[in-house]
């Protein structure tokens, strides 16, 4: 019993240290060299708020996306089963949460304000086990790699827009912006669903038995 309770805490973890190390470190890191740093290439994104919305969100959804697509298929190369996701996105999405409302309660919102933020953020946390479960599914399915684009491409187009209203590039004020996360959220969620009932993952197993190497 302790030993399956350790082993599934090992993609748990793997989510934390995954979100730490690719949704902070690599893509942040990558976003100061670009950005911060005074050289031609910062100049030249700065020089125009849509290149620089865009390379925000590309950065931040290849990061992200790329990097659990990886753990899932080395790290986590002989964890099968709808599970594995879930426990993934358990901690990817579990720290996520943790910041997110840290940073709601330090705002200091009202209580209406307040409730309407929680909301949004469980919706998106959700949104973040879809994501998940997007990438997990790539990493299974040879002929579904392309769900791994997929979820880059609204990572990307999630994180892009959020930054352009951030810096006033698209003037949507806070309840656009709410409207833009619980819609981005919902897609996700569905496409999430679709995944988890149509697809099953006995073709992983033919795959792999066929020589398949994720």
């Amino acid at each position: 019993m302790n030993s399956m309770k350790y082993k599934n805490g090992y993609p748990i973890l793997l989510g934390v240290i995954s979100l730490i190390v690719f949704g902070l470190i690599v893509s942040n890191g990558i976003q100061a060299l670009f950005i911060v740093m005074d050289w031609p290439a910062s100049n030249f994104l700065l020089s125009s708020p849509l290149l620089l919305c865009l390379f925000v969100g590309l950065v931040q959804g290849i990061c992200e996306e790329v990097g659990y697509y990886y753990v899932f298929s080395h790290q986590l190369k002989n964890w099968n089963g709808w599970k594995t996701p879930l426990l993934f996105g358990l901690g990817r999405s579990g720290l996520h949460l943790i910041f997110d409302i840290s940073i709601i309660i330090s705002i200091g919102y009202s209580t209406n304000q307040l409730i309407v933020a929680l909301c949004i953020v469980f919706l998106s946390t959700i949104a973040l086990f879809g994501l998940t479960i997007m990438d997990y599914t790539a990493s299974r399915i040879h002929r579904l790699k392309w769900l791994c684009g997929l979820s880059i491409v609204i990572h990307a187009i999630f994180n892009g827009v959020l930054y352009a209203m951030e810096i006033d590039y698209i003037s949507a004020g806070i309840n656009g912006s709410n409207v833009f996360k619980v819609c981005i959220s919902i897609i996700v969620i569905a496409i999430a669903l679709i995944i988890y009932k149509k697809i099953n993952l006995d073709d992983y197993e033919k795959s792999v038995n066929s020589g398949f190497k994720a």
